[in-house]
């Protein structure tokens, strides 16, 4: 056991001294690398495979390799960057941290990493320029990083505290141009110098202070020429009282090798600005003697006196003016107090003295009609501060009927409303007037639904507007409507009344209206339909159609116009129409016709045809006669010349016609059935009475021949001759032929209604 514990301690012995030897040879190895840095391994067992690690430093400007370590796998390193890297050209980079592959590892300046693979090591740094700007009064100097904003920005002017002021000009160096502020990126080292303009203050003051305006003083260019000067070199000093005149200048030099100067009796100087200056100003005094008054003149006396030298000075006793004021010499008032007019003072400051005087106005009134007043009469004169009084009463005074006169006020010097005018203090000249106003009787008369004053007052030659509503509704199927007024000459519903001269009695006019129902009817008296109408009464005309509607009123219409199917059917006529009717009826010259047709002989002609139309033979109506050869009843007919045709069997006739000028309307045919009939009768009956006669004279011949005959021929039975001429006879009477003639024409008139048919 003892011999193996000395083994063992010998192993490790040799295992310690076998480390140290390979950690002085890998410190030998990487002594040149290590010039900027502190690198220490710490081995662990030996093995035989290797890393590779490169540390870099990264900027804006680029990378650099910082050093590059092979060693064991497993390994333990660690590496301190530097935290400032500063060059010559004012530029500087700042370590910020240690990265790879884009992601930080650590912000302090040392990193320890584990070797276990290789691997590359950024140390980021950011880029930082120096930047020296001098303002003149400061100057800027600091490290600004790549890419940050720089704002410099100086005063127009900078006052330094020896009365020197500073003038900013512009930039130099690698500012450039004329702008006071300044902003840039920065990307390279500045150095940058602002230019100044140098400035001398003048200092300018007043013995005593504050005498007149004087300029010139301010800050002035180095080497520049002042102007001084006096703007008002006579001043007026206590509120004008005294006058001050520019007695000396002068000029001191801050800097004591430059000899001062001194000016008299002069407002302006110039002077070369080397160093700031101080300029004194130096006054000689007058006083000013002032006697004003409230009347004649304002100012009675307005003198520069030297002082202690005396003035004398005397005003009017007593002076009147035109417009009504008169003043008496009273005593003379303020800085000095005296009754003597003249009076003689000595000037020893400013003085101020007023004249004092009593103060008398004229009054006067004037009225149309009579007032109370505690004057005397209408014009005289009271002294200032007395009181008087004027009373109007009573302001509505009646003249006539329908005429009165109301007090409207005082006009003149005053003014007011009041009947009684009470001056406790006169202070003016009063020119004062009772105004009147004559006022007239408006007197208006209208219904009460229009809602209008009946009575109104009104002031003359005024004007007065009077509404009446046009239209005012009554109920549903009435109203009233406004025609006009009466009194006065007014068309419209608003009637303005100008100058009103006289009582005025004034009546809105308005005429009942309600809806009726308007019907057209012909000369028949049956209504005929389509009729445009237009109805006048007096001025007003309305238009309207049969069968309508329409507001109407009381009164006598004209039928100006009625139209039918383009026809003139206007009678030419009025019609009164009565209150409230609710139906009015039209008449309109339009007609039924009646015609009679006859035959030559005047004969009624049966079923004859017969047809009306316009001239233009555009047909109105078609019928044909009854058995009275009459057809009553056609139309209705326009009042106008119209064609009548008749067709009768073979003939056809017409006529040209008027309605309105005859009825009932005849048209004759040659001939007639009836005609025809008689005719063929008289034929028959003329043939039966010549047969007769025929008959009779043979008869009478046959006689004779036998009474002839000679005695030896027995003569033939004249009662068996006449018997058997009776019976052979017997049957042919004039009736009977007439009759067969009849009933052959009836026959025949009866074929040629069925050929027609």
């Amino acid at each position: 056991m003892r011999h193996r514990r000395e083994i063992i301690y010998l192993f490790i012995t040799m295992l310690i001294i076998l480390t140290l030897v390979q950690t002085a040879s890998a410190q030998q190895s990487y002594s040149m690398n290590m010039a900027r840095g502190a690198l220490t391994l710490a081995y662990l067992p030996m093995q035989e495979e290797k890393v590779t690690i490169k540390f870099w430093m990264k900027s804006e400007l680029g990378k650099t390799l910082l050093t590059e370590i092979v060693t064991n796998k497993g390994q333990s390193i660690t590496y301190r960057a530097e935290e400032v890297r500063e060059y010559r050209n004012r530029t500087r980079l700042v370590f910020r941290g240690w990265y790879r592959d884009s992601e930080l590892v650590t912000t302090n300046q040392a990193i320890s990493i584990n070797a276990t693979s290789d691997a590359e090591y950024y140390a980021y740094y950011d880029v930082e320029y120096w930047i020296d700007v001098d303002l003149g009064y400061e100057r800027v100097s600091e490290w600004i990083k790549r890419g940050d904003e720089l704002r410099v920005e100086v005063p127009k002017s900078k006052e330094l505290s020896n009365n020197t002021k500073l003038i900013f000009e512009g930039w130099s160096g690698d500012f450039e141009g004329m702008n006071r502020f300044i902003k840039i990126e920065v990307y390279q080292p500045i150095k940058a110098s602002a230019i100044w303009r140098r400035q001398y203050k003048v200092y300018i003051v007043s013995d005593p202070q504050a005498i007149s305006e004087i300029v010139g003083g301010g800050w002035y260019d180095e080497g520049s020429e002042a102007v001084i000067r006096v703007l008002k070199p006579v001043a007026f000093l206590n509120n004008g009282g005294t006058k001050a005149v520019v007695g000396e200048i002068l000029a001191d030099y801050e800097l004591k090798n430059y000899e001062d100067l001194k000016f008299e009796n002069v407002s302006e100087v110039s002077l070369n600005v080397v160093s700031p200056i101080f300029v004194v100003v130096r006054w000689r005094f007058y006083h000013h003697v002032l006697i004003s008054s409230n009347y004649i003149n304002s100012t009675m006396a307005d003198d520069w006196v030297l002082d202690g030298d005396f003035a004398e000075y005397e005003v009017p006793k007593e002076y009147r003016w035109d417009n009504g004021t008169m003043i008496k010499f009273e005593k003379w008032v303020g800085d000095i107090t005296s009754d003597l007019n003249p009076i003689r003072i000595q000037v020893r400051k400013p003085i101020r003295i007023r004249v004092k005087w009593r103060v008398f106005y004229l009054v006067r009134y004037e009225s149309a009609y009579p007032i109370s007043t505690n004057l005397s009469n209408q014009s005289t004169w009271i002294e200032k501060g007395s009181s008087i009084y004027f009373n109007a009463s009573p302001t509505i005074r009646l003249l006539d009927e329908g005429v009165r006169v109301v007090f409207q006020g005082w006009r003149g010097t005053l003014s007011q409303t009041s009947p009684c005018l009470m001056i406790k203090e006169v202070d003016r000249p009063l020119d004062l007037r009772a105004e009147w106003k004559k006022q007239y009787l408006l007197s208006i008369q209208a219904p009460d639904e229009a809602k209008i004053r009946d009575e109104i007052w009104m002031d003359s030659g005024a004007s007065y507007e009077v509404y009446a509503p046009p239209i005012i509704p009554l109920s549903n199927d009435s109203r009233l409507i406004f025609i006009g007024w009466a009194g006065y000459e007014c068309a419209d519903p608003l009637c303005n009344i100008t100058s009103i001269s006289k009582p005025i009695n004034l009546e809105a006019r308005y005429r009942f209206e309600w809806l009726a129902r308007i019907h057209v009817v012909g000369y028949d008296g049956e209504p005929v339909e389509a009729v445009s109408l237009v109805l006048r009464c007096g001025e007003d005309s309305m238009k309207l159609s049969s069968d309508s509607t329409t507001w109407i009123y009381e009164g006598n219409w004209l039928i100006e116009n009625a139209t039918w199917k383009g026809f003139d059917v206007s009678p030419r006529q009025s019609i009164y129409i009565e209150r409230g009717i609710q139906d009015i009826t039209i008449p309109v010259r339009v007609f039924k016709a009646g015609f009679r047709i006859t035959d030559y002989l005047g004969f009624p002609v049966k079923d004859a045809e017969v047809s009306v139309s316009l001239m233009n033979g555009t047909i109105l109506y078609e019928g044909r006669t009854g058995d009275s050869g009459e057809m009553w009843n056609v139309g209705p007919l326009p009042p106008c010349d119209l064609m009548v045709r008749v067709k009768y069997l073979w003939f056809s006739s017409s006529r040209v016609f008027n309605i309105g000028s005859s009825r009932p309307i005849t048209v004759t045919v040659p001939i007639s059935l009836t005609t025809i009939y008689i005719s063929a009768g008289t034929i028959a009956l003329f043939t039966a009475l010549i047969t007769f006669a025929a008959y009779r004279k043979k008869r009478e011949m046959l006689r004779r021949e036998y009474y002839e005959i000679p005695p030896e021929y027995p003569p033939p039975s004249p009662p068996v001759m006449e018997e058997e001429e009776t019976e052979e006879h017997v049957v042919v009477s004039v009736e009977d032929v007439l009759k067969e003639i009849e009933d052959e024409a009836l026959k025949k008139l009866l074929k040629e209604r069925r050929r027609r048919g």
